[in-house]
Parts: structure tokens; C-alpha cells; sequence
């Protein structure tokens, strides 16, 4: 008989013999597997020195005891047990999990753990876009406002504009407008200007709603100032109807 298997065999008997008692010691769990088999406590003893403690190499055990060892784990005898016994042995003495069949389970469990990692990231990404229609995933400057685009469409759009990620809040609230002497410029409660510019060099004003970059140039737009008002905004909308006396 392998003295590896019969080694195996003794740990798991005492493995099993230590969920069924209270007291771990080695004479109470002796003393629980002689009563459950027709072997003495010393035999069980001297057994646990050798392949629990590894303290008493020269022991052997008789080929009997080893068949009433594994009549007390449920197999029919020693070599039904080597055919049938398939999980791995306890070889650290304390009655806990073997630790070279955990350590043989950590690649697994760190692929395992990367597989899911993976399936999280995909399954946020897929919410977030569920957000915004599948094929509206970019957005394009046309004219005077953002509008949703196709990502696929490529690096420019048909008004030569840039394709950029899309971003809700620009989308809905920068925009290019006509400006007046009628328009708000600054915030009633804060007095926060509520129009930026551009002014290119040729003199010619543009006006946003929204702080950020030009959306086509890229230069950062200025906020308003009383002065800008003063000298560059018309006193009246191109309307006959509109025209303000001073």
C-alpha cells in the first residue's frame, strides 16, 4: 500500500472524527473513532503521531486497521477507498482545507475573479448607453447648436465640424445666439454674466450661452462685460418694428 495514501486516509478520518466531536484533542478523537470501529485508541493514537503530527515515522499500521479506517469513512475497504476518494486530503494537521489544493485553486479563482471584473465594467457601460440611443453616442456643432450623431460616422461631419463624445448638458445648453440691448446678459441675483464671446479678427462678435472652447476653432470663449456691451452690440434687432429710440 502507498504510504502516501494511507497518510491521506488517517487525515481524513481524523478530519471526520473532529466535525463530530467537541474536543479536538488527540486522545478525545482517539477515543471517538475506536468506538465507532473495532481498533484501540492507542492504535489511533500512534496512527495520528505518524500522519497527523509526523512525529512517529516508524509506525505502521496493519493492513486490517487501514480497511476498518475506511469502513469508518464509508468505503468497502482500502482499495475502493484509492478508487472512489476523490477530494483532497487535509495535509496540514488542523483538520482545515489541504493548502496545496487551495493554493492549486487561486489561478482559477483570480481568472474567475477577472471574468466577472470584466462582465461589471461591460454591464455599467452597457446602462450608460442605454441612456442615449446606440447610434447617438457622439454629438456635432451645426451652425449654431450640438445635435447627436453617429460615433461611426467618422472623425468630421457633414458640416465639417468635429465628432465628439457626447455631452448632455452642452447639448442642451450651449448655443450660438443674435444678441440685442434686450438681452439678458447678466444673471438678476448674481450678476453672473449669462453670454460669452468670441470676437474673430476681423472684429465680428459671436455670442454662446455657455462658458467652454469655440466649437469649431477650439479658442475659449470670454465671458460678457458691460464694456463689450457698449461697444459691440446693436442698439436695435435688424427689424424695422424692433428699433429702440434713445
Amino acid at each position: 500500500m502507498g504510504d502516501k495514501r494511507i497518510e491521506n486516509l488517517v487525515q481524513e478520518v481524523f478530519k471526520k472524527a473532529k466535525q463530530e466531536t467537541v474536543s479536538h484533542t488527540r486522545f478525545a478523537l482517539a477515543r471517538h473513532i475506536a468506538e465507532k470501529t473495532n481498533l484501540s485508541s492507542k492504535t489511533l493514537e500512534r496512527a495520528y503521531d505518524k500522519y497527523v503530527k509526523k512525529t512517529n515515522p516508524n509506525y505502521k499500521l496493519q493492513e486490517d486497521s487501514i480497511d476498518l479506517l475506511c469502513n469508518y469513512l464509508g468505503f468497502e475497504n482500502f482499495s475502493d477507498y484509492v478508487k472512489r476518494a476523490i477530494t483532497p486530503p487535509d495535509t496540514s494537521g488542523t483538520g482545515e482545507p489541504n493548502p496545496s489544493a487551495i493554493k492549486s485553486t487561486k489561478p482559477f479563482l483570480r481568472i474567475l475573479a477577472g471574468i466577472l471584473a470584466i462582465v461589471g465594467i461591460l454591464f455599467i457601460w452597457s446602462v450608460k448607453r442605454g441612456n442615449t440611443p446606440s447610434h447617438e453616442n457622439c454629438m456635432t456643432w451645426a451652425d449654431s447648436l450640438y445635435i447627436p450623431i453617429s460615433c461611426d460616422t467618422g472623425s468630421l461631419s457633414n458640416y465639417g465640424t468635429p465628432i465628439v463624445p457626447l455631452d448632455p448638458v452642452k447639448l442642451k445648453s450651449f448655443k450660438k445666439v443674435k444678441v440685442t440691448m434686450a438681452t439678458q446678459f447678466f444673471s438678476e441675483q448674481t450678476n453672473q454674466p449669462l453670454i460669452w464671446y468670441f470676437k474673430d479678427r476681423n472684429g465680428e462678435m459671436e455670442y454662446y450661452t455657455a462658458p467652454g472652447l469655440h466649437p469649431v476653432n477650439g479658442r475659449t470663449l470670454k465671458a460678457i462685460t458691460e464694456h463689450m456691451i457698449n461697444e459691440h452690440v446693436q442698439l436695435h434687432i435688424n427689424r424695422e418694428e424692433s428699433f429702440l429710440k434713445e
